[in-house]
């Protein structure tokens, strides 16, 4: 039988719990076809011996929401058998981002993940406004890895609140949650809340907020 890809002779750990096995890999149409001894032929094959040959990781926690802008492969994850990544984490992005509300986000990378203000000045396009249209840009981009977006909710605050940096007022929030959420999914959009409907980017997995989300409040 023909296939378009064998891995062969590695140490095979399927990521269920099972004992790993020495066992050879076929792909046909991007889709596994065989685990075991494998007798056929491929376009491609590779000898794992002496590796591990497994599912790729999913790294839940990484910031790498500017670095896709110069390195969109996302190393070192690609290099570390990464092959999915979430981005957004501990309420701190580079999207949505109005012109005015730039700085104060590249801002918080800075004060919280230790980037480089000059790095990010040089790094980042800015090519976006809605968080809709950043995760356009990265896909354009090309990644090495999959991508799985949060919002991040120091970028949501400025739009849902007018640019305001005071702390929002619980009771409101409290007290008007349907209200809250459209003001929210409208800013991701990348749209100053005036209206009361609309719905989050397609393709977003969740929000992310942190115990410190850099603007006060």
């Amino acid at each position: 039988m023909s296939y378009d890809l064998i891995v062969r002779n590695g140490f095979v750990i399927d990521g269920s719990g099972a004992p790993g096995i020495a066992a050879d890999i076929a792909v046909r149409d991007g889709v596994i076809a065989e685990i075991g001894r494998v007798d056929g032929t491929a376009t491609t094959e590779i000898d794992a011996a002496g590796r591990v040959v497994c599912p790729g990781f999913v790294d839940i926690h990484t910031h790498y929401d500017a670095q896709i802008c110069w390195d969109p492969i996302l190393t070192p994850s690609a290099e570390h058998g990464v092959t999915t990544v979430v981005v957004g984490n501990c309420g701190i992005g580079v999207a949505p981002s109005l012109p005015e509300h730039r700085e104060i986000n590249a801002l918080d990378l800075v004060s919280l993940e230790g980037m480089s203000i000059d790095v990010l000045a040089a790094g980042v396009t800015w090519e976006w406004e809605s968080f809709e249209s950043y995760m356009g840009y990265a896909e354009a981009c090309e990644p090495g890895i999959n991508i799985s977006f949060l919002m991040p909710l120091a970028a949501l605050r400025p739009l849902c609140h007018g640019g305001c940096r005071h702390r929002a007022r619980r009771n409101r929030l409290r007290n008007q949650p349907d209200r809250s959420l459209a003001r929210i999914r409208h800013a991701g959009r990348g749209e100053r809340v005036q209206h009361n409907h609309s719905c989050a980017p397609e393709g977003l997995a969740g929000t992310t907020a942190g115990l410190h989300a850099g603007q006060p409040g």
